[in-house]
Formats: structure tokens, sequence, C-alpha cells
């Protein structure tokens, strides 16, 4: 199956313990036919910084985009923030966008993309 085929899964990663699974998150993802790309809270920078980026096979993104720059990645098929802090769930319930992140969340739910928290 070749990347144009693959659905596109994006895996929004918070600042938690389990964000250190990021790398076998993909992995399984991949492993089911899954394009996957990384979409990192600022919080969850740290817990990153414990696995080695070479695991992840995929693009982690922390910040939004410059305005010239083009789109990064294709529309998601399906969106999965895990893990998912009370933090950030309170923060989407109310709209709160103020990370890269959260606006990936966001715009998921406005464009009723399937989305997992």
């Amino acid at each position: 199956m070749n990347n144009h085929q693959q659905k596109m899964l994006y895996l929004v990663v918070t600042g938690a313990p389990l964000t250190q699974w990021t790398a076998d998150a993909v992995a399984t993802a991949e492993l089911a036919g899954w394009r996957t790309a990384v979409i990192a809270s600022p919080s969850a920078e740290s817990w990153l910084a414990q696995v080695n980026r070479d695991d992840v096979r995929a693009p982690v993104l922390t910040e939004h985009r410059d305005p010239n720059e083009a789109k990064r990645l294709p529309l998601p098929d399906v969106v999965l923030m895990a893990p998912a802090t009370f933090n950030s769930v309170n923060k989407l319930a109310t709209g709160i966008a103020d990370t890269y992140a959260l606006s990936v969340m966001c715009e998921a739910l406005s464009r009723r993309v399937p989305t997992v928290l």
C-alpha cells in the first residue's frame, strides 16, 4: 500500500507519562496500515524528549506553520488524542485552542473527523 492509499491518522499527545510510548503507538498504527503524524502539545515535549525520535517514524509537529509555508500534512481520516490530560480535555470542551495540538483537535471536531480521546 502506498502513501496515497493509506488513511491518515493524527496522533495528538499531551503532557502525561503515556506520551513516552508514542513510538509504539505509531508502529502499531503503521502495522494496521495507517499513515501517522504526531501532534504534540508543549507539555508533551518533555515526555517526547525521553523517546528516540528515530523510533517514532512519523513527523512530529509542535507549532503552527508559517503563513507562507505550504500545509505539512494531508487532512486526517481519524484523530486520536492519547494521552488526553484533564487540562487538554477541558480546554477542548470549551473551545480553547491556545496550542497547535488543541487547534488541530478543534479543527477536526469542526470538520466532523472521527475523533477519539
